[in-house]
Order: C-alpha cells, then sequence, then structure tokens
C-alpha cells in the first residue's frame, strides 16, 4: 500500500487562508477485493468528513484513489469576545470548498460497481467554525458543514450535513 496525502496553506490578505491539498493512494494486492480473504475493508473510503464531504465514507471506495481539494477559509468574526453561561466565545470562521476525486480497482474509466459512476466526482460545501473556551478552561471547536455532490447518483440526496465538536489542547 502507497498513500500520499499532500497539504499546503496559503497566507492571503486580511488574515485568510487558501487550503490545497492532494490525496493519492494504490493497494498492489488484488487479493483485498477477494470477498472471503479480506473484503473490501482495506479499500480506500474517499467519502465523508475526513474527504469529499459531498459523499458518504462508503459511497466511494476502490484499491486506488485520488482527490484534488481547494478550500478558502476567512475570519468571519475576529475578535468576538462573548460569554454565554459557561462558554466563551473568542471566533467565528467561515470556509468554502471544492473537492475532485475518484476511487475505483481496474481501470479508472471503469464504471463503479454499485453506482455506475464514470469518470472523477465533484462536491463543493461550505462551513461555520466557532472556536471558543467550554467550563473555563477546555479549548473547543464547534464546526457545521454543509455539502453537495454534484454528481450524486439520482436516488440520493446530493446535500450532507456535518456537526463536529472538538475539545483538548492542540
Amino acid at each position: 500500500q502507497l498513500t500520499l496525502d499532500w497539504h499546503e496553506y496559503v497566507s492571503l490578505p486580511r488574515r485568510m487562508t487558501l487550503g490545497l491539498r492532494f490525496f493519492g493512494g494504490w493497494i498492489a494486492n488484488d487479493n483485498v477485493d477477494d470477498k472471503e480473504v479480506v473484503n473490501d475493508f482495506f479499500d480506500y473510503h474517499l467519502g465523508g468528513l475526513n474527504y469529499m464531504k459531498g459523499y458518504t465514507f462508503y459511497s466511494l471506495e476502490g484499491r486506488k484513489a485520488v482527490m484534488g481539494q481547494a478550500s478558502w477559509r476567512f475570519p468571519l468574526l475576529p475578535n468576538l469576545k462573548t460569554r454565554i453561561l459557561h462558554l466563551y466565545l473568542d471566533k467565528v470562521y467561515g470556509a468554502f470548498y471544492g473537492d475532485l476525486g475518484k476511487a475505483w480497482d481496474d481501470d479508472y474509466g471503469d464504471p463503479d460497481p454499485v453506482y455506475g459512476r464514470t469518470g472523477a466526482l465533484r462536491d463543493v460545501g461550505g462551513q461555520l467554525r466557532f472556536d471558543l473556551i467550554s467550563y473555563y478552561n477546555l479549548p473547543t471547536k464547534v464546526q457545521m458543514d454543509v455539502a453537495y455532490g454534484v454528481d450524486e447518483v439520482q436516488d440520493r440526496s446530493p446535500w450532507k450535513l456535518y456537526l463536529t465538536v472538538l475539545f483538548g489542547y492542540i
């Protein structure tokens, strides 16, 4: 298995950031597709929160994968400094992003065995992120994402919604 996950961040004026990501992977063993030996557990899964948000986790999978991502993050309320009960709201950020990617097993042009899609898939989305302190000491981030799978199959909703709550000292 060979995987490359490259991230690059470019500072823009007014505290904005352009994020670029390239992900590629290749599993060189056909036994991964053998349902009796391994099943699809080790396949690359390009859908979901960490990759292409416009598609569900198991809807994009294969032994080979490639994905490009671009995001534009900007401060909406950079110095909020407001307290609500046990929460201290510090900053609010917005972001827009787009992805282009595909996961497959044999030849790149082969249709997806489950959904019949060919070629790379696209999605676009937006995000709100709240940076806050909870309980007077615990760094907390709350993210809300809405993503649209441009090439989603007809019987599935192209809209995906995500809510993420993170705690920690990072």
